[in-house]
Protein backbone atom coordinates (compact mmCIF):
# COMPACT_ATOMS: atom_id res chain seq x y z
CA UNK A 1 0.00 0.00 0.00
CA UNK A 2 3.06 2.49 1.24
CA UNK A 3 4.21 2.08 -2.87
CA UNK A 4 1.24 3.10 -4.83
CA UNK A 5 0.91 6.13 -1.84
CA UNK A 6 5.04 6.60 -2.98
CA UNK A 7 4.08 6.52 -6.63
CA UNK A 8 1.32 9.27 -6.61
CA UNK A 9 3.54 11.35 -4.62
CA UNK A 10 6.44 10.99 -6.57
CA UNK A 11 4.43 11.16 -10.07
CA UNK A 12 2.80 13.70 -9.19
CA UNK A 13 6.17 15.79 -8.19
CA UNK A 14 7.31 14.84 -11.58
CA UNK A 15 4.37 16.10 -13.52
CA UNK A 16 4.74 19.36 -11.97
CA UNK A 17 8.71 19.36 -12.35
CA UNK A 18 7.64 19.12 -16.38
CA UNK A 19 5.25 21.72 -16.42
CA UNK A 20 7.48 24.05 -14.78
CA UNK A 21 10.78 23.81 -17.01
CA UNK A 22 10.12 26.40 -19.22
CA UNK A 23 9.76 28.79 -16.50
CA UNK A 24 13.40 27.66 -14.97
CA UNK A 25 15.85 28.93 -16.08
CA UNK A 26 19.85 28.12 -14.88
CA UNK A 27 19.63 31.47 -12.98
CA UNK A 28 16.12 29.99 -11.12
CA UNK A 29 17.45 26.71 -10.51
CA UNK A 30 20.79 28.11 -8.79
CA UNK A 31 18.88 30.58 -7.00
CA UNK A 32 16.50 27.97 -5.89
CA UNK A 33 19.52 25.61 -4.62
CA UNK A 34 20.65 28.45 -2.20
CA UNK A 35 17.37 28.55 -0.31
CA UNK A 36 17.06 24.87 0.04
CA UNK A 37 20.84 24.70 1.16
CA UNK A 38 20.03 27.37 3.81
CA UNK A 39 16.90 25.51 4.93
CA UNK A 40 18.94 22.44 5.42
CA UNK A 41 21.82 24.47 7.35
CA UNK A 42 18.30 25.82 9.42
CA UNK A 43 17.31 22.22 10.28
CA UNK A 44 20.74 20.91 10.85
CA UNK A 45 21.28 23.85 13.31
CA UNK A 46 17.66 22.84 15.24
CA UNK A 47 19.04 19.00 15.24
CA UNK A 48 22.17 20.57 17.13
CA UNK A 49 19.76 21.98 19.44
CA UNK A 50 21.71 25.18 18.97
CA UNK A 51 18.87 27.19 17.53
CA UNK A 52 15.08 26.87 17.09
CA UNK A 53 14.46 27.85 13.87
CA UNK A 54 10.88 27.36 12.37
CA UNK A 55 12.28 25.90 8.93
CA UNK A 56 8.21 25.07 7.91
CA UNK A 57 7.80 28.64 8.04
CA UNK A 58 10.47 29.27 4.88
CA UNK A 59 9.21 26.41 2.72
CA UNK A 60 7.53 29.16 0.25
CA UNK A 61 10.98 30.37 0.15
CA UNK A 62 11.98 28.34 -2.39
CA UNK A 63 9.57 29.60 -4.93
CA UNK A 64 10.40 33.34 -4.62
CA UNK A 65 13.82 33.11 -7.09
CA UNK A 66 10.41 32.14 -9.55
CA UNK A 67 8.89 35.16 -9.31
CA UNK A 68 12.13 37.03 -9.08
CA UNK A 69 13.96 36.16 -11.78
CA UNK A 70 10.50 36.54 -13.66
CA UNK A 71 10.39 40.16 -13.30
CA UNK A 72 13.91 41.20 -13.26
Amino acid sequence: FSAAAIFLYQGAISLAAGLLAPLLSDTVIAEMTCVGSLMIIGLALNMLGLTKIKVTNFIPAVFLPILLCRFM
